[in-house]
């Protein structure tokens, strides 16, 4: 079956179970379907299925299992209506011996008939854990989103998924033996190795492979949405996380909202009434329509086409080393919450602007200038802020291997609090959703 448009595809996953993405899953597929989208909502959570019972369906026929036996046709024929209007259901297969476990042949069968799927919107909840079925289903999308708890173990979880993703992509892109050995040793590299070193050598042994490899980790599509966090404070730890992926795995996972740890949440998932029908009177429930505005405007196309440099099927190639890097704790979680801007700078002394990526009431993380140095002192003047405020800085450290400097301002109070308060108010062109 041909699909008679593309639909846009979002995948929710994360790693470890429990953390709410079946939860985030349906919300999110409810508030676009009250946006009027046409929108289906997959449960390829293998084994474990429960989106039936989270928007209020009662008994779902036919299912997953339905398809990948062949007894329907079309992923769109084991679609169930939900009583929702534009909203309609694929629902997933029970606590079956064996379900999570798809033969090579039912992955294949799975991954096609989600690409045939012609709705405006296809959201795939997927499983835990980082075996090759959920890994190929969280990257059968074109948007990826990781859900994450401010909780250590939720973390860990999350950067092995994420570099399990990662790699998993590196073995499609690559398509002659000795791309394949160059991805190898991606796998063989310590826990805390970053990416861009190994970039490096393999631009030396093929640049054409590396150039296609750079589009695809520059497009790859991964937000980052927290959930469970019983204070502001919290999102801190997911902040880190961002930076880490793009510090080591060199991807971006901006932070594009979070959900508080509510009773209001929680009593929705036993009153099987999605939370986000209560938007007026609920704050969550107003966040998850904000990111379902966010995911539909994000622009899709440079993500498929960059994605789309696979070159098919790829080996069963080892994961490698997934563990949280040791330092994560010391070197990425910081004393003030940092928030990623977009904004151009001056500094003194430098010819033209800088770019600043992200700010907070102790400092800022700017591109590096040629030459700029750890303990030179400077004035960063934020122009693109009302009346320019200029702050004067230190530099605290250098990354040389994606150009980036860490400033420290050399003042307190007023002047930092109202760069904090420029980055913390929305901006209209994003649309971002809390802790964006």
């Amino acid at each position: 079956m041909e699909a008679t448009r593309q639909a846009r595809r979002i995948s929710v996953g994360g790693g470890k179970g429990g953390v709410g993405k079946s939860m985030i899953s349906a919300n999110l597929a409810v508030a676009m379907a009250r946006m009027g989208r046409s929108v289906t909502l997959v449960d390829a959570d293998l084994g474990a299925a429960n989106l039936h019972t989270l928007i209020g369906v009662e008994r779902a026929a036919p299912t997953l299992r339905h398809y990948l036996s062949g007894e329907v046709d079309s992923l769109a024929s084991a679609a169930n209506p939900t009583g929702i209007p534009n909203l309609q259901l694929v629902a997933g297969i029970g606590a079956v011996p064996g379900a999570p476990d798809l033969s090579p042949s039912q992955r294949t069968r799975l991954l096609e008939g989600i690409q045939t799927l012609d709705d405006e919107v296809v959201i795939i909840d997927v499983g835990a854990g980082s075996s090759h079925t959920v890994v190929d289903l969280f990257s059968a999308a074109d948007l990826r989103v990781l859900v994450v708890a401010p909780q250590l173990t939720s973390i860990q979880n999350a950067y092995a998924f994420l570099k399990a993703v990662i790699h998993r992509s590196l073995t499609r892109w690559a398509q002659t033996p000795e791309q394949r050995a160059l991805v190898a040793k991606v796998a063989a590299a310590p826990e805390a190795a970053r990416l861009g070193d190994w970039i490096k050598t393999a631009w030396r042994a093929d640049p054409e492979f590396t150039e296609r490899t750079l589009r695809g980790l520059d497009h790859f599509g991964c937000r980052l949405v927290g959930n469970q966090l019983f204070d502001e404070e919290e999102a801190g730890m997911l902040v880190a996380f961002s930076r880490m992926a793009r510090d080591l795995l060199r991807v971006e996972a901006p932070l594009i909202g979070s959900l508080s740890a509510s009773r209001a949440i929680h009593d929705s998932i036993n009153l099987r009434r999605p939370f986000v029908l209560d938007e007026a009177q609920d704050a969550d429930a107003r966040v998850v329509s904000e990111l379902a505005t966010y995911l539909l405007g994000e622009d899709t196309a440079p993500i498929r086409a960059a994605q789309g440099t696979a070159a098919g099927e790829p080996d069963e190639l080892p994961m490698g080393d997934t563990a949280l890097p040791r330092n994560f704790l010391r070197f990425y979680v910081r004393r003030h919450r940092r928030m990623v801007v977009d904004w151009t700078a001056e500094l003194q002394g430098h010819d033209g602007p800088v770019k600043v990526h992200e700010v907070s009431l102790g400092g800022a993380l700017i591109d590096l200038p040629q030459a700029l140095s750890v303990g030179d002192r400077c004035e960063l003047c934020f122009g693109d802020l009302p009346e320019r405020p200029s702050l004067p800085v230190v530099v605290r450290h250098v990354r040389e291997n994606d150009r980036l400097a860490g400033v420290q301002f050399l003042i307190e109070g007023d002047l930092p609090e109202q760069v904090v308060a420029a980055a913390s108010r929305p901006r209209k062109r994003h649309h971002r959703a809390r802790h964006a």
